[in-house]
């Protein structure tokens, strides 16, 4: 949609904040995934909560130490949720998901001991995990070379947000 800013009200919203949206009050609290500062809303209605967390995961060592807000999270819980609408990969598993941090270690390993080229793969919204790759590549003295349109958008918009750190060269 072309100018799309002219179109729709855009508001900005932060951790803690919240918004009016007729009789509805809309809360935001923080919560971990590989995009940086993801937000779960809950939506106070008359008949009750509704909470939505997108996709998230509880990271006990996330990459940017923000932590979710299990302690909002449990406070709806107290008060009554009316409808959760919630999504965490492998949440059906038992047992954790690993931090990333513990990921960072692998990459690491990968990227001094491969005698040839790396080739990497990842999700371009995962903005940590490229992090890790970019920070690997130059440790081991790496060049780095970037494939597809979404992962340069995705790159080229965090770096101006300073959610990556890109060396020179």
């Amino acid at each position: 949609m072309k100018n799309i800013e002219n179109k729709v009200k855009l508001k900005v919203v932060s951790p803690g904040g919240n918004i009016k949206a007729g009789k509805m009050k809309i809360e935001f609290f923080r919560v971990n995934h590989s995009i940086p500062d993801c937000l779960g809303v809950a939506i106070q209605t008359p008949q009750g909560y509704v909470v939505y967390t997108g996709d998230f995961k509880i990271d006990q060592t996330p990459p940017d130490r923000k932590f979710s807000d299990v302690g909002r999270m449990t406070d709806y819980g107290k008060k009554g949720v009316l409808c959760l609408l919630s999504d965490s990969t492998n949440a059906e598993v038992p047992g954790t998901t690993p931090s990333e941090k513990e990921t960072e270690a692998g990459i690491k390993d990968v990227f001094r001991d491969a005698p040839g080229r790396v080739i990497v793969s990842t999700y371009a919204s995962n903005v940590y995990r490229i992090q890790q790759v970019i920070d690997s590549a130059a440790e081991s003295n790496r060049k780095l070379a970037i494939v597809g349109d979404s992962m340069k958008k995705v790159i080229e918009i965090s770096q101006r947000l300073n959610y990556l750190r890109v060396p020179k060269g």
